[in-house]
């Protein structure tokens, strides 16, 4: 089944065949529907001239037209940087390229773009802008990413990826309970359909699924939060600024009328990141008199970056992986350590502004990189002053794509839900596992790589008229990512990486830094 959503990008195959090969996705989003390539700015060069193209610049501003290349441009008689020449509309301007922060090229079929790195440097991957090389080995007809089991919705004619669930449980006692809204599901003869598939290189256990029904009025949309608590937000708002770390004005981005998403740059400051190594953005949104909570949503997903380090860490133990493993399920305290490093340094962590401070006000599940995921945090606002609320969100810079924030200040809806156990559950060879999946009871679905399916039936609860019916897929369980298994371990590094803040980061940027290197010497 090939995925249409969604393209990761540049992801090493070559690391499933042992080789030290890395796939740096760069940030870039590939979106099917649209038709467009998101790039950071400083890759413009990667574009061949004649595309359309939608620039993001650090003022917030959105220019779109047509891409003529690069040159250079003066004040009087002193030169100035690199500028980006454009036609909009029947005017030609000149952009300086360090104003970009981000390029949305349009039209024609975007093929993969990013650079693959690692310990060697094989071989680079551009866009349609160029012709490209012959591909690197693909997982299941794709790239090879780290995930988790993917889920199709019928949408009446067909299975579309809606969403991917349990992300980040890479051992059994990792296992976790995941709820993820779906937004293609229809009812179709009575039914609702899903389809659960591992198309990746991993070994996936589903320990039990439901499917959640939720009519609530109409207006109101349903959002999860990590603990499984259901939110209907009936006013929520979009921030009145938007600002990345550097201050550059990304509002534009976290709107669906602008060039977004906002894509975290792991080349940020040139793969030689300043300070702690993390990225972000500030957002402030204008707070009601009297407001006590404000429930944030936030629609986001994880980089392909983020993939190829998860894969990195892992393959430091080498031949011990099934030590380590054993190890992650054994033992608390060093399991504790690992999955505290891994919410440290690579999820996103939401903060708020008291007035003097960044108070720490959650984070967002692990959620992968094929499809967007929303979750809602829901923040106290005792003590903090003002009528602005002020939220940070930040992680390991080059790790997540944020497409939408939001917050509502008004109290959640009443709804009504309904909780459905599969009335057919079938593999693609046709067994029956709708035992195996009726409850949480350590009997579990096990899907292997190479396109492993089963499908789900859920009967159609009766209708309440005049409220709007959302869905949300339950599912627990966990998966083991299949890396290679016979290197020499590096035990030293991985305990600085789990033990030390930062360490993850100052890794992250030394592998961008070599392979930088090597390509410059290309």
């Amino acid at each position: 089944m090939r995925i249409r959503l969604f393209v990761p990008v540049a992801i090493a195959a070559g690391l499933a065949a042992g080789c030290s090969l890395i796939g740096l996705g760069i940030g870039t989003v590939i979106d099917a529907d649209k038709k467009a390539t998101t790039v950071p700015g400083w890759m413009i060069e990667s574009v061949r001239p004649g595309r359309k193209v939608t620039l993001a610049l650090r003022d917030g501003r959105i220019v779109k037209g047509t891409y003529r290349g690069l040159d250079g441009v003066t004040a009087g008689e002193t030169p100035l940087r690199s500028a980006v020449a454009i036609i909009s509309g029947s005017q030609a301007a000149r952009v300086p390229v360090a104003d970009v922060i981000q390029v949305q090229v349009h039209g024609g079929k975007a093929r993969l773009i990013g650079f693959v790195i690692g310990a060697v440097v094989d071989t680079i991957i551009l866009a349609s802008a160029y012709e490209p090389p012959p591909p690197p080995p693909q997982c299941n007809g794709g790239p090879c990413p780290v995930s988790c089991p993917f889920v199709y919705s019928f949408d009446g004619e067909r299975y579309v990826l809606d969403t991917e669930v349990f992300g980040g449980a890479i051992f059994e006692a990792a296992q976790r309970s995941d709820r993820a809204s779906l937004g293609h599901l229809v009812e179709a003869d009575g039914a609702y359909r899903l389809r659960l598939a591992n198309e990746l290189q991993e070994v996936q256990y589903v320990d039990g699924v439901e499917l959640i029904v939720v009519d609530h009025p109409t207006g109101t949309r349903v959002v999860p939060s990590l603990d499984g608590r259901l939110h209907v937000l009936g006013n929520p708002v979009l921030p009145s600024r938007a600002t990345d770390l550097g201050g550059a004005d990304v509002r534009a981005l976290l709107s669906d009328a602008g060039g977004g998403p906002w894509v975290s740059n792991p080349f940020a400051h040139g793969g030689d990141r300043a300070g702690d190594g993390r990225d972000g953005v500030v957002l402030e949104f204008p707070r009601p008199s009297g407001a006590a909570t404000a429930t944030l949503a936030f629609r986001a997903r994880s980089t392909p970056w983020a993939s190829v380090l998860l894969r990195r860490v892992l393959g430091l133990h080498g031949r011990d992986q099934a030590a380590w493993t054993g190890r992650m399920n054994a033992d608390a305290a060093a399991r504790g350590a690992f999955l505290g490093a891994l919410r440290r340094e690579g999820l996103l962590t939401i903060r708020v502004w008291t007035g003097s401070a960044w108070r720490e006000a959650g984070f967002l599940a692990n959620m992968a990189e094929a499809v967007d995921r929303e979750q809602a945090i829901v923040v106290d606002l005792a003590g903090i002053p003002g009528d602005v609320l002020r939220v940070r969100v930040d992680s390991t810079a080059g790790m997540w794509i944020l497409h939408g924030a939001e917050a509502d200040f008004g109290a959640t809806s009443p709804a009504r839900v309904t909780e459905l156990p599969p009335s057919t559950a079938r593999t693609a060879r046709g067994d029956d596992i709708r035992d195996v999946l009726a409850a949480v009871d350590g009997r579990r679905l096990v899907m292997n790589p190479g396109l492993d399916s089963a499908d789900l039936v859920f009967d159609a609860p009766p209708r309440e008229p005049g409220l709007r019916r959302s869905f949300l897929f339950q599912a627990t369980g966990y998966y083991t990512i299949l890396v290679p298994a016979d290197g020499e371990p590096q035990p030293d590094l991985y305990e600085s990486l789990v033990a030390e803040p930062g360490a993850f980061a100052r890794y992250s940027a030394e592998l961008l830094r070599v392979a930088s290197r090597g390509l410059e010497a290309r």
